[in-house]
């Protein structure tokens, strides 16, 4: 997948006369591939590979140029846009430099220096904290890549020649979806002033078409509003994800998006644009729990498969009562019996949209092989992660799970 971006170049790096000569990519023409570990690696034309986790690299996204590359959370990222703000989200920045200047900059993490094109490479992270703190569950996410973020700046490597060749044959498989094979078309737009917050709230629906021959499991697209002179007014992105359901080569699907932006009027056009295009082979569809659905089965683990009879070492709980957190951790097997075989009972209820900011329960299952597995509840009801944020379900057959949960805690 060719995952271009653009950013706007910035003063800092201007003033370290970091080279957009060296290559005529740069660090902006990049590929991204899965390894055979279960991890992810990009591929920079310039030289060198970024390699992550699955969490990371499902959960982020690059905006690049000639001179540097930036590692994004999507959600904060999105977020901020929603609210009008550029720029949020961002985790790291990796760039080069002909001369030592970079040396003095905050937050600066040396990665090394390429004897072939002469160049110095690092990276820096923000000094400020830019997670979207107005969502508690966007915000917990930030902080996990957050706190991973030194093990992927600690995976980058300066490639040589022979392997710079050997990773740019690795990286050119899967064949990608162009981002011209997706037609994108505006069906509905409705703008509202709010003259006392000088704002504007938009609403905004797009029909994307899959020319393609493959099936297709997200898109991400830009939108812009002008004023009747024609002038830009404001840039954002919006995303569609199939989650578990593809768009089939000829299909067309309806992708929303909605949001405040600080204008003192009303747009009065818009344009659409595709930017990328990720196929079922890049982002395979995911398993959304069913109505009825037991949750063992939901949770697409296998180490539920057989959960009552293969119980795990240790179960952590923890509930927050309006901010006063009750933890508990299990390890005798008769409790620990009794809690598997109440959570073993539990189904997925209906789909929820009622979420709590203040409640925020869950487990950890910690099993005998070293993985953990978490689940985690928005009050009582399960929060189940997908792509870019959380589907919300009621759980049947829950009470007496739930008051095993209250007593282990109380």
């Amino acid at each position: 997948m060719n995952k271009i971006g653009t950013i706007t170049v910035s003063a800092i790096i201007l003033a370290l006369g970091i080279s957009a000569k060296v290559s005529a990519d740069g660090l902006e023409d990049f590929n991204d591939y899965a390894n055979a570990d279960g991890t992810y690696s990009y591929y920079f034309n310039q030289g060198i590979t970024v390699t992550m986790s699955e969490e990371w690299y499902q959960n982020t996204f690059v905006k690049a140029e000639a001179g540097q590359a930036s590692f994004y959370h999507k959600d904060s990222y999105e977020k901020y846009m929603e609210e009008g703000i550029a720029d949020g989200g961002k985790l790291f920045t990796v760039a080069y430099s002909v001369n030592s200047g970079f040396k003095d900059l905050e937050e600066m993490t040396y990665i090394g220096f390429d004897e072939e094109e002469m160049l110095n490479y690092f990276t820096t992270k923000p000094t400020d904290y830019p997670a979207y703190v107005s969502d508690s569950a966007v915000k917990a996410e930030y902080d996990s890549l957050w706190n991973t973020s030194d093990e992927v700046i600690g995976s980058i490597r300066i490639l040589s020649a022979e392997e710079a060749d050997t990773e740019e044959s690795i990286a050119d498989v899967p064949e990608c979806v162009s981002p011209e094979e997706i037609e994108i078309k505006p069906s509905f737009c409705e703008f509202e002033k709010k003259e006392q917050m000088q704002s504007v709230i938009y609403r905004l629906e797009a029909e994307l078409t899959n020319h393609s021959e493959q099936e297709v499991m997200e898109i991400r697209y830009q939108f812009r509003f002008f004023d009747h002179a024609g002038t830009e007014m404001f840039s954002g992105q919006g995303r569609y994800n199939g989650q578990d359901m593809p768009v089939q080569p000829g299909e067309t699907v309806i992708s929303e998006q909605s949001g405040r932006i600080e204008l003192e009027k009303e747009p009065a056009s818009w344009k659409f644009q595709v930017l990328e295009v990720c196929s079922s082979e890049e982002i395979p569809p995911i398993h959304l729990p069913q109505e009825g659905e037991l949750l063992a089965e939901a949770l697409s683990d296998v180490h539920f498969e057989n959960i009552t009879e293969e119980h795990p070492v240790k179960i952590e709980i923890w509930i927050d009562r309006m901010g006063d957190l009750s933890e508990a951790a299990i390890t005798d097997e008769e409790t620990i019996e009794k809690v598997t075989d109440a959570f073993s009972k539990i189904r997925i209820g209906k789909q929820t949209y009622e979420v709590v900011t203040d409640n925020y329960n869950g487990l950890r299952f910690c099993f005998e092989d070293g993985t953990e597995t978490v689940i985690s509840l928005n009050y009582r009801n399960l929060e189940y992660p997908v792509y870019h944020g959380y589907r919300y379900h009621e759980l049947e057959n829950f009470e007496a799970f739930w008051q095993l949960m209250t007593e282990l805690t109380s």
